[in-house]
Formats: C-alpha cells, structure tokens, sequence
C-alpha cells in the first residue's frame, strides 16, 4: 500500500479465513468457529454470524489517525470515529502463480459501514454510506481505489431521485472543507421545459471550495429519436442555468409539426434557460439565428 491513502492506515484485531470454491457458505455462526478466531471477529463485529465468500474473507479494524488522508476525508463528512470495522475479501486468484502485488490489488475488495453521514450545504441528502477500498486496473495500471460510496436523493424537478455516490480521497485535497461528490442514476425525471423531458443516465459532480458548493448535473434525453445533452448548473452563490444541445426542429418539438410546412427548417442548436430568460441559437433555412426571451 506505498504510495496509496493507506500507507499511513493502521491494521489491528485482523482476522482471515480461506474458503474454497467448492465449499463456500453463505453465513456461519460465530459459535463453530475456533474460539481464537471468533474471539478476534467479534472486536469488529458485533453479528452472531459471518458471510464467507470463495477465497480469503477480512476481517478487523481499521485505526483513523488525525492528520491522515483518510482521516481528514471522513473528518470532511462529519465522521469522526477513530477506527472503523472492515469486512471484506480477497479472491481465489490471491494464492495464483504470478505477480502476488498485482494479484492482491485485483482481488481487492473491503468495506467498513459509516454512521450518518453530514456534510454541511452539500446539494445532497445522504442516506447510506460505507467506506471501501478496492483495487483497481485501469489501462494497465494497478492502484488503490479508496473512498466512500453510498446512496444519496438529489432534488430535481421538485423530486428526490436515487443516486449512487462516490467521494474518493483524491479529489478532496485541499483546505478543510474542500470536498467533491460524484454521482450517478439510472433512474428517470421528467424535467418541464418547453417540452416536457425524460432525463436519463444522469451524472452529478458537486464541489465544495470555500465553503462554497457548485453542482453540475449532465443527463441524456431524447425527443423524436433525437439526442438530447442537457447540463443542469447550480453555481456558487448563483441561479440554476440548464443548457440544452441538440438538433431539434420546431417539427419535432410540435404535435404534428412535421405536416405544417416550414416548421422543419427552424432548427434549434442550444437553449439556456434561467429563472426568468430563455436563450436560443439555431437556423432558419440553414441561416444562424439567436433568440433572447426574458421576463422583467
């Protein structure tokens, strides 16, 4: 872990129990296993039974150090704890001939469940977390992915919608508010603009600098088998702008437009609306035209 957000982590009250393939169970009571052995597991854990999986199962404590990346991160959404429980796993692959660096970072897999989390201001309402560390191989490269995941509601168009979150250490540096959140859905918002839209695969990304938090929200859409880039921006201590990339024609966006004549060649490239102004670009018979409309 040289090198990672864990090489300043401290291990203790460790445990590791090796299940093969063949023989894995879903739960085993603490009460069969060796008295040593349950004694360790139950300084983490208070269950009266053990999820194994196939390959080498952890379990133990991590301790939280002031000062430390790790410890700064969960200091930054109100976990103030001075160890966290871990369970986790390493896979069969962990005793396979080869390279047993590599092999340990692919196999990474180990969690530890955080109590509420509470992040002042942030545009989110946490519901579960649960700090993890997982090994990660990305065009070639091993490392140490070490964050903290969950579910949060995001509201959108007056509606709390599910999102998965993900807060990784390295993109909290900085001072000691400094935080990101990045989130994602699969779920669906209407959003009522001029036309109502179907939001899709949605992609949060919500900064905090200052004290301050700026949050941008990209979605898909699509309206008449057309795609749709919508950016959804909360700036700092400013009003929400959307802003819509497309190649709609007024056709399209009208119920039967497609027989009035004219109406396909006004195109619409870009459209920005605020709370009270909506900003247009697009052609007209392939001329480039804007339009500005506002509300005094």
């Amino acid at each position: 872990v040289s090198g990672t957000p864990l090489a300043d982590a401290g291990f203790k009250d460790m445990s590791f129990i090796w299940t093969p393939k063949a023989d894995a169970a879903k739960t085993v009571q603490m009460s069969v296993l060796p008295d040593d052995i349950s004694s360790n597991i139950s300084k983490s854990s208070k269950a009266s039974s053990v999820s194994l999986k196939p390959g080498l199962t952890v379990f133990g404590n991590l301790e939280i150090k002031a000062g430390d990346k790790i410890g700064d991160m969960l200091k930054k959404i109100g976990v103030n704890a001075s160890s966290l429980p871990l369970n986790g796993s390493l896979s069969t692959g962990v005793f396979a001939k080869g390279n047993l660096a590599d092999t340990l970072l692919d196999a990474l897999d180990i969690s530890a469940p955080l109590p509420k989390l509470s992040v002042s201001g942030a545009p989110v309402k946490f519901k579960d977390g649960h700090f993890a560390i997982k090994g990660k191989h990305v065009d070639g490269k091993r490392s140490v992915d070490v964050s903290v995941k969950g579910e949060v509601d995001i509201n959108i168009a007056s509606k709390a919608i599910d999102f998965t979150f993900d807060i990784d250490i390295n993109k909290t540096k900085g001072g000691s508010s400094d935080i990101t959140i990045t989130a994602d859905s699969t779920k669906s918002v209407t959003l009522p603009l001029f036309k109502s839209l179907a939001l899709t695969s949605m992609d949060l990304t919500a900064t905090r600098t200052g004290g301050k938090w700026d949050t941008t929200i990209k979605a898909d859409a699509k309206m008449k088998a057309k795609d749709i880039d919508v950016v959804i921006h909360r700036p700092s201590g400013g009003a929400q702008v959307v802003n819509i990339t497309t190649t709609l024609t007024l056709a399209d966006m009208i119920p039967g437009g497609e027989s009035v004549p004219g109406l396909t060649d006004i195109e619409f490239d870009t459209i920005e609306v605020t709370k009270n102004t909506v900003d247009l670009t697009g052609k007209i018979k392939k001329l480039d035209v804007g339009v500005a409309l506002f509300k005094p």
